[in-house]
């Protein structure tokens, strides 16, 4: 059923209980062994959706930034020769 830690310490009761039993303490070597796979293969898993995620998040601030300095910069203030301020939009 893949259900590797629980099944590790079903078998470390077992050895707890009966400390000669070599088919408990074998079993719990190939848990540890299961659980320390699916640790590597969700390590990589998880660590390339987070990666994925924090490129999306850059990306979108990146946007906003660039959206947020069009808009400051959309609108203008211009000075004429005699000193008058005009504002214009871009």
């Amino acid at each position: 059923m893949k259900e590797f830690d629980r099944a590790r310490a079903d078998f470390q009761h077992v050895t707890q209980l009966y400390p000669a039993n070599k088919a408990a303490k074998s079993q719990i070597v190939v848990c540890q062994k299961h659980i320390k796979e699916q640790h590597e293969k969700d390590k990589r898993l998880y660590a390339n959706m987070f990666q994925k995620f924090a490129e999306r998040d850059a990306k979108k601030e990146s946007e906003q930034e660039k959206e947020q300095e069009k808009k400051e910069n959309g609108s203008t203030i211009k000075i004429d020769e005699n000193g008058a301020q005009e504002q214009t939009a871009a």
